[in-house]
């Protein structure tokens, strides 16, 4: 379904794209992405020969080396997943002449914005982000790279905007593979996406240098799923290096405990109903 704001209150429980404004409008170019790119340190996925089948393994290079191997000539079928720091995702937005919609930018009346909060109190907001591939920027070297079928971890929704190029996007409910009940949608520049938490979904790009954001969103419907995956996470980090993972769990704990709990959910879902309108209008 395509849907404009206002969006209803119930926008969360079901895929759907917004349309740019003009459609016709230029996206961010790859120069401009290469250069934001040269200041993030955490190491990109590229994936030489794509990623369409979900045996492909993935090299682990620096961002900026990442998207020059995908302007080579024998990279056409590459792809490229490259974690983007928190303070610079504005300037990539930026840069496709982008900007969060109101209902991704409200993280305050969603239950992440505990987690959030308390990870950025302990100074450990990048080390999250990247552990859970929070923002990305996805680039594809030429026509055909994509992903294969499958569903998002750690157990969240997801927002992505074409930032340039055009993708093809299935999108499967929980559980189920291609066939009856699966969308189809393609995205040019400054096209957006939303899909809930275990919605199924593979991507195609459609154009040479085809580049998307994209970033994770808990709502009502994913914070006990979403608490349990992370506790999972930080689980089985403290017994493989507790050192490094002390800091970033023992701020994460009281959220996590509330998101299990359902409590967010309880206390937040239905102030958050009340004034949706003010919010998403």
């Amino acid at each position: 379904p395509e849907l404009s704001p206002p969006l209803p209150p119930s926008w969360y429980e079901a895929p759907f794209v917004i349309r740019s404004e003009p459609a016709s409008l230029p996206g961010a170019s790859l120069d401009a992405l290469e250069h934001l790119s040269s200041s993030w340190r955490a190491h990109a996925e590229f994936y030489p020969r794509g990623a369409r089948s979900a045996a492909a393994s993935a090299l682990r290079l620096a961002p900026r080396r990442s998207l020059r191997r995908l302007r080579q000539g024998d990279a056409s079928g590459a792809y490229a997943l490259l974690p983007v720091p928190p303070r610079r995702w504005p300037q990539l937005l930026a840069a496709a002449g982008v900007e969060e919609p109101p209902f991704v930018a409200e993280a305050r009346r969603r239950p992440e914005e505990e987690c959030a909060s308390a990870v950025g109190h302990a100074n450990v907001s990048a080390r999250f982000e990247r552990e859970l591939r929070w923002r990305l920027l996805i680039v594809g070297g030429g026509p055909g790279a994509g992903m294969h079928l499958h569903a998002d971890h750690p157990p969240a929704s997801a927002w992505h905007v074409q930032l340039r190029g055009r993708k093809a996007w299935t999108l499967c409910p929980p559980n189920q593979t291609r066939g009856g009940g699966c969308l189809e949608a393609t995205l040019g520049p400054r096209d957006q996406l939303f899909f809930p938490r275990g919605w199924r979904h593979a991507t195609a790009t459609l154009d040479a240098g085809s580049a998307s954001a994209s970033r994770l969103l808990v709502t009502p419907l994913d914070a006990p799923l979403f608490g349990a995956a992370v506790q999972d996470h930080c689980t089985r980090g403290l017994a493989l290096s507790r050192g490094s993972y002390e800091v970033l769990c023992a701020a994460l704990a009281p959220c996590l405990r509330r998101l299990m709990a359902g409590q967010w959910t309880q206390d937040g879902l239905d102030s958050q109903r009340a004034d949706s309108a003010r919010i998403l209008a």
